[in-house]
């Protein structure tokens, strides 16, 4: 819990460090991500009227957003 509130304070700074940063955090960043969205993903297109392009639409941005963050986070906190 005390890493969701982590991430959610320092999120924009997050995004910002983890588009310098190394492969490593990256890919972190992405497969974490990843994990996340592709449930989102499915939920979307399930449980609301968007559709599956609309759902793959947000959980896109989703990845690539939160893949950027937690690359950051990742850079900030072990490096």
């Amino acid at each position: 819990m005390a890493a969701i509130r982590d991430l959610a304070a320092n999120f924009r700074g997050d995004v910002g460090r983890g588009l310098k940063a190394d492969n490593r955090a990256m890919l972190t960043g992405v497969l974490v991500a990843l994990c996340l969205s592709v449930p989102l993903i499915i939920g979307l297109s399930v449980l609301t009227p968007l559709g599956v392009g609309g759902s793959i639409a947000v959980g896109m941005f989703v990845q690539l957003f939160l893949g950027w963050a937690l690359a950051g986070r990742e850079m900030r906190r072990n490096r």
